[in-house]
């Protein structure tokens, strides 16, 4: 649902995978984390658990209309959930996650995770917390890497790939005098609730120096050496509450470097800004304002050697920030419901085929009396092979669509014929309405009262259109036996959307794909695919 979020539940998913049993005897500061950075760790990742204010967030994106209504309940629902999960595992004594990375991670299995868990926190209470967390949503987040062992040293659960590292971490400590970029660093990141700070060791920065290819102008300032001599480590921090802030962090070796930097984020900044304004696709027409008003914020400031990027710190910052913020959010929403979109339709369409196999027939658009008037549509008839025979059976098919008895049977619309986007069924508007059809006309597969067969579709059940979906304006009641008639002359005409998103449709092979009508393959092919039997060659 949001970054944040994700990070949690990749990082309880990791931790989790095989723990067991354990009662720590000793309270674990922060600080005592500094020790394990040893001289191979390359980067810390910090989590405050007490930060993660879920229902916050979901608070905030509803308020900048990034989230609708109909969303709005099932994300309150589950950002609850969650909140009273991490408020559990606090009460517990869990207050901060830290996962130290090597380079080493990348053959080995994995970065290591460190607890730090309160004097009279239980770890076994954690253990049991965090496994009826992931029962509950095992399913529903990203597969990640799982850690194959967990053990205690005195201060941390550890979470690694094997016990005989873990071991190792336990035993070799570092020396008693932290690594000052690494002291540093958790300095700033214990500031905020997610942070990431990168400092790399001296193998990294020693290819840096010797292998940084030259950069062209406005970069040309760039080299191995300024990277890894003049900066000692960057970082990213996040913050949820009470505003939302991020900031961008550089340590500089000295005042001289520092100032380079900042310049380099000028230009950096100017020119990326002008890239994805020129390759912004997919999202709101606010978005260009949205990220120009974002970058007009975002200035470099450096205090001695520290250069940083803070934004959030006022109302009007947090605010710009957190709308920009939200369209990756939109971003994977819509690719998230257009393939729901195109999954309804491949079930859709697999059940118009169990109605050909069992009745040698593709379904007629309609349903029809004795002397050939309409009664009900064709989303009625292939019921049964939808898994949905109860709610065929309470249909009299001898009655129209609305008779007393079958307009009772409106509401009780099956989920498959309803739009994933909440969006589309708000403008939809009506109980019962849908804007899956089928094409009617001549030459289409519903062409006629009685139903298609599939040796009847010559030209091809690939490249023959079974159904498609019509602009929300264009729904019907889905029990009516009512379509979409083809004007081959405006052959877009009903299903071309203001928004510009592609149409889904579904072929009389069971597959489902999208038509973009500003692609002119797909425009030349359209007309020819909604035809059975016009020996027109399809162009894919």
């Amino acid at each position: 649902m949001n970054v944040s979020a994700r990070l949690f539940w990749a990082m309880v998913t990791w931790i989790a995978a095989s723990l067991s049993s354990w009662q720590l005897a000793n309270a674990a500061e922060p600080e005592d984390v500094l020790p394990y950075i040893t001289e191979d760790v390359v980067a810390l990742a910090y989590i405050d658990i007490a930060e993660l204010d879920i229902q916050s967030l979901m608070k905030r994106i509803y308020d900048f209309n990034r989230l609708v209504d109909d969303e709005l309940a099932s994300a309150t629902e589950a950002a609850e959930a969650w909140d009273t999960q991490l408020s559990h595992l606090r009460e517990l004594g869990l207050g901060h996650v830290f996962i130290l990375f090597r380079t080493s991670d990348l053959l080995h299995g994995g970065p290591t995770w460190m607890l730090p868990i309160d004097a009279d926190g239980d770890a076994r209470e954690i253990v049991e917390s965090l496994d009826e967390l992931l029962a509950a949503v095992r399913d529903k987040i990203p597969r990640v890497p799982l850690p194959n062992a967990l053990d205690v040293t005195r201060d941390f659960l550890l979470a690694g790939p094997s016990h005989e590292r873990n071991e190792r971490l336990a035993k070799r400590r570092g020396d008693t005098t932290p690594r000052p970029e690494a002291s540093d660093a958790l300095g700033q990141l214990r500031a905020h609730g997610v942070g990431l700070a990168i400092w790399g060791d001296k193998d990294s920065r020693r290819v840096i120096r010797e292998m940084f290819p030259k950069l062209p102008e406005p970069f040309d300032e760039i080299d191995g050496r300024l990277i890894a001599e003049g900066v000692r480590w960057v970082g990213v921090t996040l913050d949820i509450s009470p505003r939302f802030q991020l900031q961008a962090v550089v340590q500089a070796s000295e005042a001289r470097n520092a100032k380079s930097i900042e310049r380099l984020i000028e230009r950096g900044l100017a020119v990326g800004t002008a890239w994805i304004l020129n390759h912004m696709t997919g999202v709101t027409e606010e978005a260009p304002a949205d990220l120009k008003k974002m970058v007009g914020l975002l200035q470099p400031r450096t205090e001695n050697t520290v250069v940083s990027l803070r934004l959030g710190d006022t109302a009007v910052e947090s605010a710009a920030l957190l709308e920009f913020a939200s369209l990756p959010i939109q971003g994977l929403l819509k690719s998230a419901r257009r393939q729901q979109r195109i999954n309804k339709f491949k079930q859709i369409a697999l059940g118009m085929l169990n109605h050909e196999s069992a009745r040698r027939s593709y379904p007629p658009a309609a349903i029809v009396d004795e002397r050939g008037k309409p009664l009900l549509s064709w989303r009625v008839a292939i019921l049964p092979y939808l898994e949905e025979q109860a709610l065929y059976d309470q249909f009299r098919l001898d009655e129209p669509w609305d008779s007393d008895h079958n307009r009772q049977l409106i509401a009780q619309k099956p989920d498959i014929y309803a739009d994933p986007d909440p969006t589309v069924r708000r403008r939809i508007g009506g109980e019962g309405r849908t804007t899956f059809v089928v094409p009617t006309g001549e030459l289409t597969v519903f062409s006629g009262k009685e139903g298609t067969t599939i040796k009847q579709i010559t030209d091809g059940t690939s490249a023959t259109v079974l159904g498609l979906e019509v602009v929300p304006e264009r729904a019907v009641i889905w029990s009516k036996p009512d379509e979409w008639e083809v004007d081959f002359e405006q052959p877009f005409n009903g299903v071309r959307r203001n928004d510009g998103r592609p149409i889904t449709i579904m072929m009389c092979d069971g597959s489902a794909r999208l038509i973009d009508p500003r692609d002119e393959r797909d425009v030349a092919n359209w007309p020819r695919m909604l035809t059975s039997a016009a020996g027109e060659l399809i162009e894919w």
